[in-house]
């Protein structure tokens, strides 16, 4: 008998921008699913996760939706004294663009070209200036460099020196120590869903809504396994994405992160999660 209840935790609301419902209700709902199946849960915001509020109490296994590493922090002592966690700390720190990037090209996943850079570089107009002389492309993604899009500013495309300029002095000002500069793919945007740490157990993918689609031919298999072996690469085994499909039919995956809204599918969805996590903690892993 499990002595202490299954613990999930929220995301930050500042972490979920236009998506507060959306990512509230998938978490509410996988802790329903999980309770019809005898399982006692308990939800909290991430505010009151520390190791003060815990340390008499630690759950065994928790499902987790924070990002901040203020909140990873207490989560990793968790795990150091042998909690489960669904993502785990490591996953979630690896979708953080600064680890994510590396690891995805180390592991050959298809992925636009992508530089790290710091928001305080010297010479960094001269050089945003070089990349529009000799780009192919007129558009340039400026990205944060850590988490994903928490406001306006966090993810945008420039489409001259000036305004890529403009996007990098406007992360500076908030603080923000590193930003991704992304090549743009020009094709069909598709939103990713996944579920496990194999393709058999949940997939779904979708177009974007509000982009003039081209229809593009491509594989459904090479999109799963490209979004899949990303996932895998960084720990992931409750994930979401985005991929564009060029004209050739190429795949690129443009971001991954970790535990969607998953607002399309939330009922379907949230019972898949629950019963990964069943089978997880039913069946640990030595």
């Amino acid at each position: 008998m499990r002595a202490r209840p299954l613990l999930g935790i929220f995301r930050e609301t500042l972490h979920s921008p236009d998506r507060v419902f959306d990512d509230s209700e998938i978490l509410r709902l996988t802790g329903e699913a999980l309770a019809a199946d005898g399982v006692e849960v308990e939800l909290v915001n991430p505010e009151r996760i520390s190791s003060r509020w815990w340390n008499r109490s630690q759950p065994e296994t928790a499902f987790v939706m924070c990002e901040q590493e203020r909140m990873l922090e207490p989560l990793s002592a968790w795990e150091r004294e042998g909690a489960t966690l669904v993502n785990s700390v490591a996953a979630i720190r690896n979708t953080y663009r600064y680890r994510m990037i590396p690891l995805l090209s180390s592991a050959g996943v298809r992925f636009p070209r992508s530089q790290l850079i710091a928001t305080r570089s010297p010479n960094l107009e001269r050089r945003l200036r070089a990349y529009f002389e000799i780009a192919n492309s007129q558009l340039l993604w400026i990205k944060r460099g850590d988490v994903h899009n928490t406001q306006e500013g966090d993810v945008s495309m420039a489409r001259s020196t000036e305004e890529a300029w403009a996007l990098i002095l406007g992360l500076r000002s908030r603080g923000v120590t590193r930003s991704v500069w992304q090549e743009h793919i020009e094709g069909d945007l598709v939103k990713l869903y996944g579920i496990g740490e194999s393709g058999e157990e949940w997939f779904k993918w979708f177009y974007h809504k509000d982009q003039k689609l081209n229809g593009h031919r491509f594989s459904e298999s090479e999109l799963k396994a490209i979004f899949f072996s990303a996932a895998k690469t960084l720990g992931l085994e409750i994930f979401g994405g985005d991929a564009v499909v060029a004209s050739d039919g190429s795949v690129y995956l443009i971001d991954i992160n970790a535990w969607p809204s998953f607002a399309l599918f939330r009922s379907e969805a949230s019972a898949a999660i629950a019963r990964h996590i069943l089978a997880k903690i039913s069946h640990p892993v030595a």
